[in-house]
């Protein structure tokens, strides 16, 4: 049992996050405590209000910037980048998504053409469905989004 240093309840140890600067290793706060004051609107607006000073100062905003384009800019991080955000959004890594355009031929799974491939996926689900060309995932995108989709367009086209 650990006393919470917010509201002063004991509590099971688990009930407080893993901080290796404090005393067993454990966060002074609770779990709850934690995310009602991270959560605030005040300290939010704050933790805004600190940011934008911060980065007001023209010497630290181009120090911030001159380390993103080193960071994000160069090659290396541009795909390093991209394959965190595959790992991510859709489960993959950017190796697998690569090996499935070789397995394609550059070509969409839907509309067959030579085109760059970007990944689907299904928002709900998150699950990636495969490599299709970008006016293929719109549409995909739009049939999901808007029931009754596709008679609609059958009508307006007649």
């Amino acid at each position: 049992m650990k006393t919470c240093s917010k509201c002063n309840i004991p509590k099971p140890v688990a009930q407080f996050r893993k901080d290796p600067r404090y005393a067993g290793g454990r966060f002074c706060w609770c779990l709850d405590c934690a995310h009602k004051y991270g959560t605030s609107l005040e300290i939010r607006a704050k933790n805004r209000a600190r940011r934008k000073q911060k980065f007001a100062d023209p010497v630290v905003r181009e120090a911030r910037n001159a380390h993103l384009r080193v960071q994000y800019a160069t090659p290396k991080g541009k795909r390093r980048h991209k394959n965190e955000m595959y790992q991510r959004k859709y489960g993959i890594t950017l190796e697998f998504f690569e090996s499935e355009i070789k397995k394609q031929k550059h070509r969409c799974k839907l509309c067959n053409q030579i085109r760059e491939l970007v990944a689907d996926h299904n928002h709900k689900t998150k699950q990636y469905r495969g490599a299709i060309c970008r006016l293929c995932n719109i549409a995909v995108g739009r049939i999901e989004a808007i029931p009754n989709f596709i008679p609609k367009v059958q009508e307006y086209i007649q």
